[in-house]
């Protein structure tokens, strides 16, 4: 599925019955090592990325503010409200596509977006297999979906980054200090 075909299916959501009954959404590629409990969505378990997803509980910020912080940044991204969301109490959430699949540690654009949104991201949109709900909820007519179709810049920006860090730890040894994991 393309970018585009997700912001679809994000603006036009199946309706389900309770947020229990929503499908979950992760950009990213499991493998197939369960845990002890069978789980296949696990950090270890993480093959690639092909985004970031960011979770906002704050209550604070409104949909609309977020895209056009978004927007300003050149940021291409996709937000929906979550179906905790509120109007009074807005909850959402943003998924930013990387310019191509790239390893687990391409997760750290997630910093970017974060830091384009003043830092407002929940927690847990830090961990490498979280996975969030998507559809609208039935009885709540306050789901809005939104497509930032701007410029990738700044998360294509992020990704050169991390590629120069590990062409430098190739060419310096194991003892190079670039922050990233091993590869």
């Amino acid at each position: 599925m393309t970018f585009d075909q997700l912001a679809e299916i994000i603006r036009q959501p199946v309706e389900y019955p309770s947020k229990e009954h929503c499908p979950f959404m992760k950009l990213a590629v499991f493998g197939d090592r369960r845990t002890d409990l069978r789980s296949l969505r696990h950090n270890a378990n993480v093959i690639s990325i092909s985004g970031v997803e960011g979770d906002y509980d704050g209550e604070q910020v409104p949909l609309s503010e977020a895209a056009a912080l978004l927007r300003a940044a050149g940021v291409k991204a996709i937000l929906y409200t979550s179906p905790s969301h509120r109007p009074e109490a807005p909850r959402w959430r943003v998924l930013v596509p990387l310019s191509r699949p790239a390893s687990p540690d391409a997760r750290r654009a997630l910093a970017r977006v974060n830091g384009v949104l003043g830092g407002i991201l929940s927690k847990e949109s830090f961990t490498l297999s979280q996975s969030y709900y998507y559809g609208r909820v039935a009885g709540r007519d306050s789901y809005r979906g939104c497509n930032c179709a701007t410029v990738r810049a700044a998360l294509a920006a992020a990704t050169g980054l991390l590629r120069r860090r590990r062409a430098a730890r190739r060419r310096n040894g194991p003892l190079e200090r670039t922050g990233l994991r091993g590869d």
